[in-house]
């Protein structure tokens, strides 16, 4: 088996093409009916300028760009990026980067910043999340407001599954699952057609809502609501299927 795990497992992995195959049931009429939730509760103005950070292929930006909406994506896998400007129209812009780094536009230019599908947590340190949501401040305009979209870890430490195996597109995936106090990780194992069989891993830190307050306290983004599902309901760490996090600069 050929081994595709890293530290900064996230460079192999987003850019495999294994990645999309895996992830390809997202409900594209789920993220249609999140996005006019989130039009109508954060009273999004026309012509707004978006930033989408860790944009994957541009799923959500083309969303936001049919609605009127100057939007920029970024993200660190080069294919995603490649992809995305594939489809882009005249008011997306789509860049390959680092978030942990300086961001490519000019201070306090965007009007909102969302950060979708369970997209932070990925590094090992600290600073490097607290990092990047400096990167986020500092682009956005006063009273510019940054969405995360993570997942429950508190619900998931009751509900996760060990273990799985998945067959799409003549493909076989077998998954393995495991939370400790510190990380949520999928071992994934791929079994493509004629060919050897490959592994890949994911690692996320197992954020909860309170070590989000830590990491926004030191920042200048305050957190003004939290959210539990892609419908907007109020955020209970039992029961809840996501933690969407409003915040505002």
């Amino acid at each position: 088996m050929v081994c595709e795990t890293d530290r900064e497992w996230f460079k192999l992995w987003f850019n495999s093409p294994y990645y999309h195959i895996l992830y390809n049931h997202r409900n594209e009429v789920e993220a249609q009916q999140f996005l006019r939730n989130l039009q109508l509760e954060l009273n999004i103005k026309p012509k707004s300028r978006i930033l989408d950070v860790a944009c994957g292929e541009g799923r959500f930006s083309r969303l936001l760009s049919l609605e009127g909406h100057r939007v920029d994506g970024i993200d660190i896998a080069e294919k995603n990026i490649a992809r995305a400007k594939q489809f882009s129209q005249r008011n997306q812009c789509f860049i390959q980067h680092d978030m942990r780094k300086p961001f490519p536009f000019d201070p306090a230019v965007f009007d909102y910043a969302f950060n979708f599908f369970t997209s932070f947590g990925y590094f090992g340190t600290w600073d490097e999340h607290k990092k990047t949501l400096d990167n986020v401040s500092l682009v956005l305009k006063k009273g510019g407001e940054f969405l995360i979209d993570f997942m429950n870890v508190e619900k998931l430490s009751s509900t996760i599954q060990a273990s799985e195996t998945k067959e799409i597109n003549g493909v076989t995936f077998e998954l393995s699952r495991s939370l400790s106090d510190d990380e949520v990780k999928k071992k994934i194992r791929v079994y493509p057609q004629n060919q050897p069989p490959l592994e890949f891993e994911e690692r996320v830190k197992a954020l909860t809502l309170f070590d989000f307050e830590k990491l926004f306290s030191s920042t200048s983004l305050e957190i003004i609501q939290v959210y539990g599902d892609y419908q907007l309901h109020p955020f209970n760490p039992e029961s809840s299927d996501r933690l969407i996090i409003r915040t505002k600069k």
